[in-house]
């Protein structure tokens, strides 16, 4: 019988693209079943302590006719390191004290750096907000520069 010259196994480049699939799998399982709220939950995701917390800015409350308004509340803004890949999200609550139901609500949160310029700007959406219940929204976005988040609108119809 012939020898066969044939390597055995995986390449350096195959187990390379194994680990990256394996990591964005990984990423994806937590950032969308590990720490999402389940539906028609308002209370906010638990176990990862963040190794940066801090409030994030609010805008003034958008009004609804003279009714009431459309705020948030208990906004927060975490920073995690993940062997150099920073994930930053803006949480909180928003409340729909507008006196009536809402179709859709969408918050639009930016991202900052140390120097206060805008790098990145992302949002997030809930269908059908009743008058009087909250939302636990989560935005998320990753950057080593990113140092803070202000939630730059909140719309609805």
């Amino acid at each position: 019988m012939a020898k066969s010259d044939s390597k055995k196994g995986l390449s350096c480049s195959g187990m390379l693209g194994a680990f990256v699939f394996v990591v964005v799998i990984g990423f994806i399982l937590y950032r969308f079943v590990l720490t999402s709220p389940k539906t028609g939950s308002s209370t906010p995701p638990s176990g990862v302590a963040s190794s940066t917390s801090a409030q994030v800015q609010t805008t003034q409350a958008t009004q609804i006719e003279e009714a009431g308004s459309v705020y948030t509340e208990d906004a927060q803004f975490s920073r995690r390191n993940y062997a150099g890949v920073y994930l930053c999200e803006a949480t909180g609550y928003v409340v729909n004290d507008s006196g009536r139901d809402l179709v859709q609500v969408t918050i639009t949160v930016g991202f900052y750096n140390e120097a206060g310029q805008r790098v990145s700007t992302s949002g997030d959406v809930k269908y059908g907000l009743k008058n009087g219940d909250k939302w636990f929204f989560t935005v998320s976005e990753t950057g080593s520069d990113i140092t803070s988040a202000k939630i730059q609108e909140i719309e609805f119809i």
